[in-house]
């Protein structure tokens, strides 16, 4: 990260702008070599036309040509341009059948290459749009499953401390409670999904964008810039990767501990309740075994403590002195 710990923001523009700077740059040059073979070759024939029509093949001209020196010279002096222009003529073929088409599939590739790597930039920015969408819904539902699961709470506490209240009503108070809190850690794991696609998105997949195709273009074109420049501007980016790195292990460390958290709550299925006052003593009237669940044994003449009135279904809740409350049935 650049000092200070702020993220700086995408230079999509200039890259954009540079990399487009450097494909027209090598239609220049393909253009420019296309220009000098045409005119290599052109110079090549006119020199070759000269160089036949100025070198006379009559026998007069030979007989000069031995006789006097200067005649001679001269006929050397167009030999030579004879083969000036074919070597002229050797350079423009070679640009022509070399240089031109090495240099035209070259700007083609990365112009291409340039093409898909914006599309896929506007494919990442429109799945960020979505992320971050996706994400100030869970926010919200979050804060709104967050008041529901807090009141429901203070509603449970509130009938835990009711006297009057039912049984019924108790757990069904709990019930609710519970549910509340599995629907805010639901909110609490798809809002640190969201936050970790986004992150993901918005860190990773735009610095991976290509980088050894763009510096392939320096290291083959050396005309357009030295390759080691790019390596101080390469190792920082090689910093911040390591950076987001980090931080999408942290929130997926995040993500797990939702995850562990959401499951133990819907495993749960028993609480502990606090011991509630005591109403008074009740006397057993006759034995009872007491099989099935939430209920307790009892001996005839046993005495318990009575911790809630009989709401009229022919039970009612009681307790020994140390063991947990449990329901036994009450005689009409």
């Amino acid at each position: 990260m650049p000092p200070g710990g702020r993220m700086r923001g995408d230079q999509t523009e200039a890259v954009a702008g540079h990399t487009q700077k450097g494909v027209e740059f090598l239609e220049r040059i393909g253009t420019f070599a296309k220009e000098r073979a045409l005119i290599e070759e052109e110079y090549a024939a006119k020199l070759r036309t000269l160089a036949k029509k100025s070198l006379g093949r009559k026998k007069e001209d030979d007989e000069a040509a031995k006789n006097f020196t200067y005649v001679r010279s001269f006929a050397n002096l167009l030999r030579e341009l004879e083969l000036l222009a074919g070597q002229h003529e050797v350079v423009g073929e070679r640009i022509r059948k070399e240089v031109v088409p090495f240099v035209a599939t070259r700007a083609g590739v990365h112009r291409a290459q340039r093409k898909q790597c914006l599309a896929d930039l506007q494919a990442i920015h429109a799945n960020l749009t979505g992320a971050m969408e996706h994400l100030f819904k869970a926010q919200k539902h979050y804060g709104k499953t967050f008041k529901e699961a807090e009141a429901a709470f203070l509603k449970y506490a509130k009938a835990d401390k009711n006297m009057e209240i039912s049984r019924l009503d108790l757990d069904k108070a709990r019930n609710n409670a519970w549910a509340s809190k599995n629907e805010t850690g639901w909110s609490l794991e798809s809002r640190i999904s969201l936050r970790l696609v986004m992150e993901t998105h918005f860190h990773c997949c735009h610095l991976v964008v290509d980088f050894e195709q763009f510096f392939q273009v320096y290291t083959d074109n050396p005309k357009m810039g030295n390759p080691a420049d790019c390596d101080t501007q390469l190792g920082q980016y090689e910093k911040e990767i390591e950076s987001i790195i980090q931080q999408i292990a942290k929130f997926r460390l995040l993500l797990e501990e939702a995850q562990q958290s959401n499951a133990l709550l819907n495993k749960i299925q028993v609480y502990e309740e606090c011991a509630m006052p005591a109403l008074g003593t009740a006397v057993a009237q006759f034995p009872f075994e007491g099989g099935t669940e939430g209920t307790i044994a009892m001996q005839e003449g046993e005495e318990m403590l009575l911790i809630e009135r009989d709401e009229g279904d022919g039970w009612t809740r009681v307790r020994r002195c140390v063991q947990l409350s449990s329901v036994f049935p009450m005689l009409d």
